[in-house]
């Protein structure tokens, strides 16, 4: 199959650069990325990837704002393969053409047609702000009320859409945002077919939108918008998997047999294959051998493909315009993307270009973490056993099933011994990096640290060694297949697995070397999930905020970032910096918006200006003192946020048993899940919730349950864990303070957080208490002060702090 001439479809300047692209990639497949001019013709093309003669990676995130995604057959011949009309597909989808050319770009075979760029509709911005004014259709609402930081809101999200814009907004609480942004994106949906992506990082506000607010904004715009709720691949079954345990048995998995025959039952009624939607107990370890993970699916190679649930959500996703995510699949579909995985793998999202980041006060926290390699023993011996392991019934394991494919692998008992010997490396390398590592914390690796750990360094050699022998075995059966067993679902599903070695042993390497001056490379001790000690090695990028910009940021043409605490004293400056948006030009706007609430009626801020300094000895002593009459006075009520969780533990210790004597129940994080936690708290009245840094923000509980915030320290992070001293570095050498350019914003940034916990509702009413007079007595607590709304004020001797808040609770 020849199709037509190349240059009736692509320039002679684009047919030369393809040329030197397939060249540079000595002959092997490349897929690029291509523009059209005016004339419909392909005028510029750009590299995405590169692969071997049999494939390469469509890398998604590269391709959304593109008109034609070009490919070259080494072979000459321009037939579409199926994984080339399965990508197609998808492309097509999104309004982009897919080409076919030979190595040479004398022939094009046009696989699908680009669609030709609709004119946008721009959203009329007065006739939106209108709807949340008086006598606008939302004024209809139960509880109404004018807000005008709210319609301020949505006029700077309208203008963000229409101008292709960034917008950073700080959103009081009590603004209503989620319309101020709801409205305009689906309108933009109806408008113009374009997709926008809402994400958040709490189910609680997911389930608020897509249960609640998203409903009600339809009803009243009359719009029809499809919106689809996109939960991460790990939530859904696994066809494939599930087959295999059934296959090769899994009675040392499944103690109760007829578990594992209500799954498989269950498997063939369900229409969505969601873990939600199981009416009975699947346990996480049980769950985990049979739900779908990135990295073990086979895409377009996969024989259950046609009834692959994620595939459905998938094909959902791509027929709506509005789809509301989470941060976790945000930032892992992001970073899939950014490893070179495409439309038969890892990604979840379909392509989008609008992007609306609610609660986005922790992007930068959420983009370390997802940009981060780590190596465990527990992942490499996962892997392992995925390959081969032995139950039961005999052997299990994809090797098990390679051999049955080919009729026998003369390879197999030698391999199995090298897999084996990988496993003991494994085993071997928990032992002795433990022994290097101190019984609690973290462990930046430069320095001393490296000479120290010299030995874990070797282990990590040995087992590296160990993998790339096993790997050098495989390569070699591997060429000997011919093309059309190479293709076979075993052998792809075989080598997806032997990639996940091939991974371990570049960790290995990028660990050893330490090369890279933008990573920072630190280890932690860590607990398994039986509580056994165990610890991780990890590559966390020093400056997240450049990976964002260049994949997110300059792949999406709407950004609108939204949260009640994104400001420090009034300046947008140290959120911005930390996330890569200083320097974006005129496409940035900042603009925030206070709460509506009632603060300075509602709150008394109380500082005892006589508490010790944090940092003295006697201040554990004084806190607990402190303690046991302010929340006897408040009859529980309270949420009392510590930094460290050994102040909670000793002041637990000291104040438990005097608070149970008046009848008030002491809940502390650890006991039970944090979502049980607060249910209880919220139930039971005279409770009191000591808690860390989790619940320093994502708690709700308005009205009455909750009365009294204790804050029992500034939030100030100490620059021990390895990220942290790395970038703290980085602005000493770049010549500014750490302290005012890193630790202190960012304690005001959580301490905005902690003080939000109260006033959730516009009818709340309590107090505040900050023990640590640091906010008074130091120049720089007046930041502190000036980045919170103005309240009453109770700044006095702790006997005062006492009487005053008295006076506040009990009024009258």
């Amino acid at each position: 199959m020849w199709g037509m001439k190349a240059e009736e479809r692509i320039s002679a300047r684009a047919c030369g650069k393809i040329r030197e692209a397939i060249a540079d990639a000595e002959g092997n497949e490349v897929v690029l990325a291509a523009w059209l001019d005016g004339a419909g013709t392909v005028d510029r093309v750009e590299v995405v990837s590169r692969g071997d003669v049999e494939s390469a990676p469509a890398v998604l995130r590269h391709l959304e704002r593109v008109d034609v995604v070009i490919h070259n057959h080494p072979s000459g011949v321009l037939a579409p393969s199926k994984a080339d009309l399965s990508v197609a597909g998808i492309l097509g989808e999104e309004g982009v053409g897919f080409y076919i050319v030979d190595n040479e770009v004398r022939h094009v075979y046009v696989v699908v047609e680009p669609l030709p760029e609709r004119p946008l509709t721009p959203l009329p911005e007065e006739e939106l702000a209108a709807l949340l004014s008086p006598g606008g259709p939302f004024s209809a609402m139960p509880h109404y009320e004018y807000r005008e930081a709210q319609v301020g809101l949505l006029r700077e999200v309208v203008r963000a859409f229409n101008d292709d814009g960034i917008l950073v907004a700080e959103a009081g609480t009590g603004i209503g945002k989620s319309y101020a942004y709801l409205i305009p994106a689906l309108l933009w949906g109806t408008n113009n077919e374009e997709r926008v992506v809402v994400s958040t990082a709490t189910i609680t506000l997911q389930q608020q939108l897509v249960e609640k607010d998203i409903p009600y904004v339809q009803k009243v715009l009359g719009t029809r918008v499809k919106v689809t709720l996109v939960k991460g691949r790990q939530n859904y079954l696994c066809r494939h998997r599930l087959a295999e345990v059934l296959e090769e048995g899994a009675e040392d998995l499944f103690a109760d047999p007829d578990l594992l025959k209500a799954l498989a039952d269950w498997a063939v009624s369900t229409p969505t294959g969601d873990r939600a939607d199981i009416p009975f107990h699947v346990p996480d370890e049980v769950w985990g051998q049979v739900c779908s993970e990135a990295e073990l699916c086979m895409g377009l190679r996969c024989p259950d493909r046609e009834r692959c649930f994620v595939l459905r959500v998938r094909k959902e996703a791509a027929a709506s315009r509005l789809l509301v995510v989470n941060h976790h699949l945000l930032f892992s579909d992001l970073s899939m993307r950014m490893e070179g995985r495409g439309f038969d793998t890892a990604a979840v999202l379909p392509g989008f270009s609008r992007l609306i980041l609610d609660e986005a006060h922790n992007l930068e926290d959420s983009a370390s973490s997802f940009f981060s390699q780590v190596l465990s023993p527990e992942g490499v011996l996962r892997v392992l056993r995925r390959i081969h392991s032995r139950g039961r019934r005999g052997a299990k394991g994809v090797l098990r099933r390679l051999e049955k494919t080919l009729g026998g692998l003369e390879q197999a008992e030698e391999w199995i011994a090298d897999l084996n010997r990988i496993a003991e490396r494994a085993e071997a390398l928990r032992g002795v990096w433990l022994a290097l590592l101190p019984e609690e914390g973290t462990v930046r690796m430069d320095g001393d640290a490296v000479s120290r750990c010299a030995p874990g360094f070797e282990s990590l050699f040995a087992l590296q060694e160990e993998i790339l022998g096993f790997l050098g075995e495989v390569d070699r059966l591997i060429k000997s297949l011919d093309e059309a067993m190479k293709d076979h679902p075993a052998v792809q599903e075989f080598l997806l697995h032997v990639r996940r070695l091939r991974d371990v042993a570049r960790f290995c390497q990028a660990y050893r070397d330490r090369a890279d001056a933008e990573q920072v490379y630190w280890v932690e001790r860590v607990r398994r999930t039986r509580g056994e000690p165990s610890f991780r090695l990890v590559i966390t990028p020093l400056d997240p905020g450049a990976l964002l910009r260049e994949h997110l940021y300059e792949a999406v043409k709407t950004l609108v970032f939204t949260s009640a605490t994104l400001t420090v004293g009034g300046s947008f400056t140290f959120w911005e910096e930390t996330v890569g948006l200083v320097g974006m030009g005129d496409r940035l706007r900042e603009r925030a918006f206070p709460s509506p609430f009632p603060y300075e009626e509602h709150v008394l801020l109380s500082v005892p200006t006589d508490a010790p300094p944090p940092e003295d000895a006697g201040y554990q002593a004084y806190l607990s003192s402190l303690l046991k009459e302010v929340l006897v006075l408040s009859e529980g009520h309270a949420l009392v946020l510590f930094t460290s969780y050994r102040m909670l533990e000793d002041t637990y210790r000291d104040v438990a048993p005097v608070l149970l004597d008046h009848n008030l129940l002491v809940l502390k994080q650890g006991e039970d899940e944090r979502s049980r936690l607060l249910s209880r708290f919220k139930e039971i009245p005279a409770s009191i919730l000591f808690g860390t840094e989790s619940f320093w923000e994502g708690v709700d509980v308005p009205g009455e349950a909750l009365q009294l915030v204790v804050l029992c320290r500034l939030p100030f992070r100490v620059p021990s864990h390895p990220v942290l001293q790395a970038r703290v570095e980085r602005l000493a050498a770049e010549g500014k303070s750490p302290f005012y350019h890193r630790q202190l914003p960012e304690a005001i940034m959580r301490f905005k957080q902690g003080f939000g916990r109260l006033m959730r509702r516009t009818t709340d009413r309590g107090v505040v208490l900050v023990t640590d007079s640091r906010i008074v007595s130091r120049s720089y607590g007046r930041l502190f002060l000036s980045s919170i709304p103005r309240t009453r004020l109770a700044v006095t001797h702790t006997e005062g702090v006492l009487r005053e808040m008295e006076r506040f609770l009990y009024p009258g």
